[in-house]
């Protein structure tokens, strides 16, 4: 099997978490909570094929894997040589039922065959007691139980279970579901048991995302991390872990391998701080809730951490069964730092309950009891300042005044001083002002080290420490203070390697580190931003986001206008270059500074992945009328696409780019990239105020340096002149960019040999079969070198950009027309009369009604047959004038027409000859042939 490291995605409820890696293969679970015993483990199992669950399809050739949007629920589609695809769902369940949060220790598989015959293996390789497989297993009539004496854990299935047992292939006819969880005799319908939990726990999670308050920027990495770290939330007790995992190594041969699967009382005041800023206020209370319950036994001293459960022990031992990530051990049970002394925690948990008093959305308030409890922890932190502890760092062998530990103790007082006065006790107010006054000299005494020219780790030291960025964060220094931009100078000079930031760069108990920490690298882009260096931080930001995994990470798209590519050594048609990079999800543009590059590659990127979801892919426009009538406009550039879509009477869904899924039509440009030549103010009123808008891009078009007047209607530079504007510029548009399932399908054409009908109604087999063909063609002056007419057949509207067979995309178009009986209709807004510099341009008014009727179904049933093209003409549309409707009445020597037409039918007929052997039946009997002279 394929080792894609920690390439994987985190499924769970709030209890359970389990780790799945993009072949579908489950390779972590803890069970039945966080800090459980790994029922699979092959995480950290080394070499040895234990502790996991999989599907392996034969012959596999492709793999996809993405988090359902919005959720934690993880798709995966596997494709074999022959096209058999299965898509495998996973997931824990997590919703409302009976007025609380169902969230029972299990997870969810459905297999289900999408396209083919594939052949799949379902394996189920259960361990306990950290790496021992499970050496019991019975089968009953629907589950697999597989036990020791302290484990007992079940599959409850619909799959063949000697199959599973066997780990023997099958053929995959109908959808699988599996259930991994307690041994209990599962009651009801499986099936639907599955589907309606995998639609309730779909449902929970689009909704939680909704009441997020979060600003657009960044939203899709911004909505993930917010998942993350709900799925570390463990519901019982409020307590959120630092990760799902044990023992990965810090860096290879390191050493230094960590369970991290509990909850550090020194994070609390950060785990708030990102719940607060998220707007997950439930969340956050509780997480309050569990540290002050922590910190209410007064007899006790604070530990750093400690388990979901507070009273379990988390005493440290390595797990011999377990060979370690990739063989790199120790694997580590539990964490030594439960014993070490870390004074942080007490200013971490009194800055963590902070909102109880501050923040007027929680419904409970701080009152003076809570008040009195942080009290009792300030009294430490006061007492134990300016003592040596082991720092934020954890330092197994040594033993320092930490600068940041005395900044969390001073904060810690200091903020229980705002606190009284918050809450009227003035008196208790002065007290702590007297208390933390002396510790913030002591402080910036103590750790200012002249001779660096920074705040550094511990008094006394030379040593630079990444924490001591924190410190305007917290308050010890202001903003402007020269000492802190003197420190942050200095961290990025010694800490920075390349764009990542080191803790420390000197040797500890493990010798010197090389790994970099990305904590570490944000409190460094939060003290840039705050020292106004703005680019700098968000250049590092950046940077940042392109380090998250495939179930993180979108394209990153990297344009290097002024770089050409050398055809010779570079084996490119020419300088430009567009490379798409669909495993790393990476997009490398040069040679160019057409913006509609980045577009088309993201489109390109889109056409690969919607139709492994079951929806089809589309380069059209998309309005909507007022009683919820959607009409799709297919077309290439120049065909008038964009200005027939932009409509007054009818709210524009999206210019260009959209889905059609189960659900309706979605835009997913968010914008217009509007062709400008000859642009007109009457004809197209929406277009022309948008592209004279401020701030919207203009490219290609000839403008007036002093007065900055644009003049569309020169060609100076090209024809394809453009305008790049947000769908928000448009006043008339469908709110969200989404409607419902289409009721019109126009198919648009520029015909420049001047025989194509203005419009012409289609069967279904036709609308497939000119969808395939995808005509226009190119007039003078739109390529460099054009000087005459050319057919263009561009498959699907949009050919460069077409990942899949053109087929695929048919067979959607097709499918989708059945079921929602969609009218589909050809339009030529090419020329008539002629062509191209004979004849004139077809009317945009004319084109327009006739567009209009077709969409309010106002075109009577009465068509006559065209002999050229199989097409059905209708002999009557309102508002446009009968002789303009047979494109043969407008032209004045019929014999020319008849002889251009065959022409063009014959290029039809060449053309089909590429997807012929794949066609269906129906759109063969449909193709246009060679008329007979």
């Amino acid at each position: 099997m394929t080792d894609h490291g920690l390439d994987l995605a985190v499924i769970g409820n709030g209890r359970t978490a389990a780790l799945v890696d993009p072949h579908s293969r489950i390779v972590w679970w803890c069970y039945p909570r966080f800090d459980g015993d790994p029922i699979f483990c092959r995480l950290v199992s080394g070499k040895e094929e234990k502790g996991f669950s999989d599907v392996v399809l034969d012959d596999i050739a492709e793999f996809q894997s993405e988090y359902v949007r919005n959720t934690a629920v993880v798709s995966t589609v596997l494709t074999d040589r022959n096209g058999g695809k299965v898509k495998i769902t996973d997931f824990a369940p997590r919703f409302l039922q009976f007025g609380r949060v169902f969230r029972p220790p299990q997870l969810f598989r459905i297999i289900e065959p999408i396209a083919g015959l594939p052949r799949i293996t379902i394996r189920m390789r259960p361990t306990c007691d950290y790496g021992k497989p499970l050496p019991n297993r019975s089968l009953g009539s629907n589950h697999i139980r597989y036990s020791a004496d302290s484990t007992v854990i079940r599959l409850t299935t619909d799959a063949p279970l000697s199959l599973i047992e066997s780990e023997a292939p099958f053929v995959l006819t109908r959808p699988l579901h599996l259930v991994f969880g307690p041994d209990e005799p599962y009651s009801g319908d499986l099936q639907q048991t599955c589907r309606e939990f995998a639609e309730r726990t779909h449902d929970y999670w689009m909704e939680w995302v909704r009441r997020l308050s979060i600003s657009y920027d960044w939203q899709e990495a911004i909505i993930r991390a917010a998942i993350t770290l709900k799925l570390s939330n463990f519901d019982e007790t409020g307590g959120i872990i630092a990760a799902h995992t044990t023992s990965i190594p810090e860096a290879p041969s390191s050493g230094r391998t960590w369970d991290y699967r509990y909850c550090w009382l020194r994070d609390a005041y950060f785990v708030v701080q990102a719940l607060n800023r998220i707007g997950a206020t439930r969340t956050m209370e509780e997480f309050i809730s569990f540290t002050l319950s922590i910190a209410s036994k007064l007899d006790h001293e604070l530990r750093p951490v400690y388990s979901v459960v507070p009273t379990t022990s988390i005493e440290e031992r390595t797990a011999p069964d377990l060979e370690g990530y990739r063989g790199d051990g120790p694997v580590r049970i539990g964490n030594a730092a439960v014993d070490q002394v870390q004074h942080d925690t007490y200013g971490s948990v009194i800055l963590a309950a902070m909102p109880m008093f501050f923040d007027r959305r929680l419904p409970r308030p701080g009152d003076e009891g809570l008040f009195h409890l942080l009290e009792s922890l300030g009294e430490r932190a006061a007492h134990k300042a300016l003592e040596p502890d082991a720092g934020i760092w954890e330092y197994r062998g040594r033993s320092r005044i930490h600068t940041h530990s005395v900044a969390m103790c001073w904060a810690g007082c200091q903020r229980l001083a705002a606190i009284a006065n918050r809450i009227g006790l003035n008196d208790r107010a002065k007290y702590w002002n007297s208390i933390a006054e002396p510790i913030h000299a002591a402080l910036i005494d103590g750790a200012w080290n002249e001779k660096r020219g920074a705040f550094t780790a511990a008094f006394g030291s030379d040593d630079l420490d990444a924490s001591v960025l924190l410190l305007a964060d917290l308050g010890v220094v202001e903003v402007d203070d020269p000492r802190f931009a003197s420190t942050v100078a200095a961290m990025e000079r010694e800490l920075m390697r390349e764009k990542h930031v080191l803790r420390y760069a000197n040797a500890d108990d493990f010798g010197l580190p090389v790994t970099a920490f990305l904590i570490c690298r944000f409190w460094l882009i939060d003290a840039q931003w705050s020292l106004g260096r703005r680019e700098a931080a968000r250049d590092l930001f950046i940077d940042a986001l392109s380090h998250r995994n495939r179930y993180g990470l979108e394209f990153t798209v990297i344009d290097a206008a002024l770089f050409e590519a050398d055809p010779a050594r570079d084996k490119t048609r020419t300088s430009t270059f567009v490379l798409v990079n669909l495993a790393k999800r990476i997009i490398l543009i040069g040679g160019t500074q057409y913006a509609g590059e980045i577009k088309k590659s993201i489109f390109t990127t889109m056409n690969y992945l919607l139709p492994l979801r079951d929806v089809l892919p589309m380069h059209s426009s998309a309005n909507e009328g007022k009683d919820g009538d959607v009409a799709i406009f297919f077309g290439l550039s120049g065909t008038g696409k964009t200005t027939l879509s932009s409509d007054p009477h009818r709210p524009l869904i999206g210019d260009d780019e959209h889905g059609w899924s189960n659900d309706g039509v979605f835009n997913f440009e968010g914008g217009c990239y509007a062709k400008v030549i000859r642009l007109s103010a009457t004809a197209e009123p929406e277009i022309w105020a948008a592209t004279h808008h401020f701030s919207t891009v203009i490219e290609n078009v000839v403008y007036d340096e002093r007065t900055r007047e644009l003049n569309v209607d020169s060609e100076e530079k090209t024809e394809n002149t453009r305008s790049a504007y947000p769908l928000e510029f448009i006043p008339n548009i469908v709110p969200g960019s989404k409607a419902g399932q289409p009721k019109t399908i126009i198919m648009l054409t520029a015909d420049a040999f001047g025989v194509m009908p203005p419009i012409s109604k289609l069967s279904r087999d036709q609308a497939m079969y000119h969808f395939l063909s995808g005509y226009t063609a190119k007039v003078a002056g739109t390529e460099r070198g054009l000087t005459e007419p050319t057919a263009t057949f561009s498959t699907c509207f949009g050919a460069p950009f077409m990942v899949h067979h053109p087929t695929v995309y048919a067979k959607l178009l097709g499918e989708r027309i059945d079921t929602h009986d969609v009218e589909c209709w050809l339009v030529n807004t090419g020329w008539t009369g002629g062509p191209y510099g004979v004849g004139k341009r077809m009317s945009i008014a004319h084109t327009r009604a006739m567009v209009n009727a077709a969409i309010e179904g106002r075109i009577p049933a009465d068509f006559e047959s065209e002999p050229f093209f199989g097409l059905h003409i209708p002999k009557r549309v309102p508002d446009v004038p009968s002789e303009v409707l047979n494109p043969r009445n407008a032209w004045a020597d019929k014999n020319a027409y008849d002889a251009q037409a065959r022409k063009l039918a014959q290029l039809f007929f060449d053309n089909f000859k590429r997807f012929e052997a794949h066609a269906s039946p129906g759109v063969k009997a449909v193709a246009i042939k060679p008329a007979a002279k």
